[in-house]
């Protein structure tokens, strides 16, 4: 009998699990954990949270551990489940461990719950900007109980701590129990701007203490190239000392100096920095390149001409090869090569009708005789000037003067002419004449003009003199009748003489 008995309990026991395996409501499970639930079931079901009458389909959010019963209308217990509500926050980063400046605290299900803030208790939305340390302690029912840890940190020190910053801090002591910089006290909002190697130490409520380190920079606009022009101001607002070529500064100044420098800020702690620049000018003058006169001024340094002292302002146009070489400040040197030639289109290679020499400077050779300025030459013929100037600086131009003359225009000369040229001879049929020879006989004439540097050109010309035909008649008609005078009466003259 008691086999069959317990075979029947345990087919009952199989069938109610078939019948109860799915819950009987919605909205949790079995160990739900959630700052909120919504639970709802059938009219035929009688819901109980830790006892207490349940309305299905409404929101529940005490905080706490809590067991929520499914039963019937006769009170029988269908369904037991477990499930723990925690506190919700109006911000969700009360999880974090740190927050800058400030955090508030609004616990959006506090009903039925106590919250405390290092110990005292808040009731409402509480905003906390003490720095410091601090534990939020949550009291819920059946025991419940939640803990959350966290500090508020200045957010200046956080986002500068272990960096380099170039700009000033500001330091504001009103949330804070106590700090120093440097270890000295701060008793008032204070603002760094030295530069120099700081570590602050703060401390605030519940043992709060936290150290940070950092290196107030010189701005990365104060010096920014290793090269000016002209010059470069110095600042030494923010320094503890300023050295200019291991001199110490006593203000602000300004490097006019020509060449290389050396500046060294010091600062707070240890601090320094050291930068190398070089201070330079527009010379105008570059390497290798043609000018038509050199003049330096307002060079603070020596400057040298072809490594003689030059005088600043002076103007230098005599053509050559120059070199410049400016010597400043600790070992800068620079030196610059170039070439003077006055007038670039004075003189080319090409044929003139007359070649002027201008007073450019150097000495001059025309064909290789010494020749002076300020001289036009007009004879034709060949010509090489050799220009030698300053420093080995030659140059050659070949050159050659002509002369257009118009008797050549045509090989037949219609007038006597003068042979009046700007040569060095004139040959007619192969002898020489003189300058002003005349052509007015009747004939032809082969002309040379012979010009300097071997140049000579030759022309062939004819002339018929129309009067000198009537001319030789006339001669030679007076010659005949003086000889028949001379046969007729001299004779004559002879018989009576005797």
């Amino acid at each position: 009998m008691k086999k069959y008995i317990l075979i029947f309990l345990l087919l009952f026991t199989v069938s109610f699990q078939e019948v109860h395996a799915d819950s009987l409501v919605t909205g949790i499970t079995e160990g739900y954990e959630s700052t909120s639930v919504t639970i709802t079931s059938s009219e035929e079901y009688n819901l109980f949270i830790n006892g207490e009458v349940y309305l299905s389909g409404t929101n529940f959010s005490t905080i706490g551990y809590h067991v929520l019963e499914v039963q019937d209308q006769e009170a029988n217990i269908l369904e037991t489940i477990h499930f723990t509500i925690h506190p919700q926050f109006s911000e969700s980063t009360i999880n974090k461990q740190t927050f800058e400046d400030y955090v508030t605290l609004n616990l959006l299900n506090q009903e039925g719950s106590i919250l405390l803030v290092n110990g005292d208790v808040q009731t409402s939305s509480t905003r906390y900007n003490e720095i410091g340390n601090y534990v939020v302690y949550i009291v819920g029912e059946n025991n419940y109980q939640r803990i959350y840890r966290f500090e508020i940190v200045p957010s200046v020190l956080e986002q500068i701590d272990e960096t380099s910053i170039n700009e000033s801090v500001r330091i504001d002591i009103t949330n804070l129990q106590e700090i120093f910089i440097n270890n000295e006290l701060i008793t008032n909002d204070t603002t760094i701007s030295q530069f120099g190697n700081y570590e602050i130490q703060v401390q605030g409520i519940n043992g709060f203490h936290k150290t940070y380190q950092f290196t107030l920079n010189i701005p990365s606009e104060t010096i920014t190239n290793t090269i000016y022009s002209d010059e470069l101001y110095i600042d030494i607002t923010n320094a503890v000392n300023v050295y200019l070529n291991d001199i110490l500064l006593t203000e602000s100044t300004t490097i006019t100096a020509i060449g290389n420098h050396t500046i060294t800020y010091v600062g707070i702690n240890g601090f320094e920095q050291i930068y190398n620049i070089t201070i330079e000018t527009d010379y105008t003058y570059q390497e290798n390149e043609t000018y038509k006169e050199f003049s330096l001024e307002n060079i603070n340094a020596e400057v040298y001409l072809n490594y003689r002292l030059y005088e600043q302002g002076k103007t230098i146009n005599e053509v050559g090869n120059y070199t410049v070489t400016i010597l400043g400040n600790n070992n800068y040197r620079k030196e610059i090569s170039f070439t003077i030639r006055p007038d670039l289109n004075v003189y080319h290679t090409g044929t003139y009708r007359e070649f002027k020499i201008n007073d450019i400077g150097g000495e001059l050779l025309l064909n290789n005789k010494a020749v002076s300025y300020n001289k036009t030459i007009d004879i034709i013929g060949n010509y090489t000037l050799l220009i030698k100037g300053v420093n080995g600086y030659t140059e050659t131009i070949e050159f050659q003067v002509l002369h257009d003359y118009d008797i050549f225009d045509n090989e037949t000369l219609e007038k006597p002419t003068s042979l009046d040229f700007n040569v060095v001879n004139i040959l007619v049929n192969g002898e020489t004449v003189e300058k002003g020879y005349r052509l007015y006989k009747t004939g032809d004439y082969e002309i040379t003009l012979l010009g300097n540097g071997g140049y000579s050109e030759t022309y062939t010309l004819s002339y018929t003199n129309p009067h000198q035909d009537l001319y030789s008649t006339t001669l030679i008609t007076s010659i005949v009748l003086s000889v028949i005078t001379l046969v007729i009466f001299v004779p004559v003259l002879i018989r009576r003489l005797k």
